[in-house]
């Protein structure tokens, strides 16, 4: 796992661990990075102030850890053999509460006030709602034929969960746990990403090389924009709002203008961008490229200054190693 330096842009140092990791995630109650890793499930706890190993543990068949928003130093995981949902505490990674489920799942979120989790559940074309206080399967929604990414809506009152062999999104009501709407997709939808208000979804995936939009309040389908080949990751920022679009076949990224879908800017990055991320301050957007093992680096003046559909220069290129997944920002030492 590659360390960063963004004050410098450069790669400073690499923690080794035994496992690929899929994805990392920063605790600020622990100040501590996360890394989960994907052939062994173990999860690693690293310092990110010294660059070192400080634990690790394995939750075998563990798939995604999500940390709790409601409860500094703890987190859950989503274990697929035996099917579980784990309550982890961070400064041990000992497995405090374990919720059993009724099959293998593919896919977790959880609700704004952290009370409820929705589980994909893709053999059954269900989706499971998790009491996360009581510890128990509240109830089992019939979404499909089949069922991908979940993802709860701003005010946690719906569920948006994706039936990909239907090329659809199926809108649960959490209240009565009862589909509400089917949105039909011109695409499998694959990614899902939130404007940072939680007021429109924009949603990617095979089928068509364009970004759907979704109006989760008004629970409809807005309009499509094309964008490059393989469109996946995306990220979407507001002031100014704008949504990128990592294009795994182009090997670049698509900026749109979120308001209108208009196409303002093309950067190209690397082979297979796969992962998206902004700075705090805007100042610069960070893509992770799968394939070609580096970080492309983008200032975002330089983007908003063009507006004209037209490729943008790339800031620089840093590399991280083989094969990077996911990245996260941590704070410097004392800043909160």
């Amino acid at each position: 796992m590659a360390v960063v330096d963004l004050s410098v842009l450069a790669a400073v140092r690499h923690v080794r661990l035994d496992d690929d990791p899929i994805q990392v995630a920063w605790d600020k109650a622990t100040r501590a990075v996360y890394a989960l890793g994907g052939h062994l499930g173990r999860v690693y706890r690293i310092d990110p102030f010294s660059h070192r190993l400080r634990g690790s543990s394995s939750p075998t068949g563990a798939e995604r850890l999500l940390l709790c928003p409601t409860h500094g130093g703890c987190g859950w995981l989503l274990r697929r053999d035996p099917a579980a949902l784990l309550h982890v505490d961070l400064a041990s990674l000992i497995a405090e509460r374990v919720i059993q489920l009724p099959e293998l799942p593919l896919d977790f979120d959880l609700s704004p006030q952290g009370n409820l989790a929705a589980v994909s559940l893709p053999r059954s074309g269900r989706v499971g709602l998790i009491d996360l206080e009581e510890g128990r399967v509240r109830a089992l929604v019939k979404c499909g034929d089949s069922a991908g990414l979940v993802r709860f809506r701003a005010d946690g009152a719906l569920v948006l969960a994706a039936d990909p062999a239907a090329r659809a999104l199926v809108a649960i009501d959490v209240a009565s746990a009862e589909v509400v709407v089917i949105l039909p997709l011109p695409l499998e939808p694959r990614h899902m990403c939130f404007k940072p208000d939680g007021g429109e979804a924009f949603v990617t995936g095979p089928g068509m090389d364009a970004v759907v939009s979704v109006h989760p309040f008004l629970t409809q389908v807005g309009s499509t924009a094309y964008v490059g080949r393989e469109p996946g990751a995306m990220a979407a920022c507001q002031k100014p709002d704008l949504l990128f679009v990592a294009n795994e076949g182009s090997g670049d990224i698509s900026v749109l203008e979120m308001r209108t879908q208009r196409l303002i800017a093309g950067v190209t990055v690397g082979q297979q961008p796969c992962f998206i991320l902004l700075t705090p301050d805007k100042s610069f957007v960070l893509v992770l490229n799968r394939l070609s093992g580096d970080m492309a680096v983008i200032r975002m003046d330089k983007l908003i200054a063009r507006r004209a559909g037209r490729f943008a220069p790339l800031f620089t290129m840093i590399p991280v190693g083989s094969r990077p997944v996911s990245a996260v920002l941590v704070p410097f030492e004392g800043a909160g």
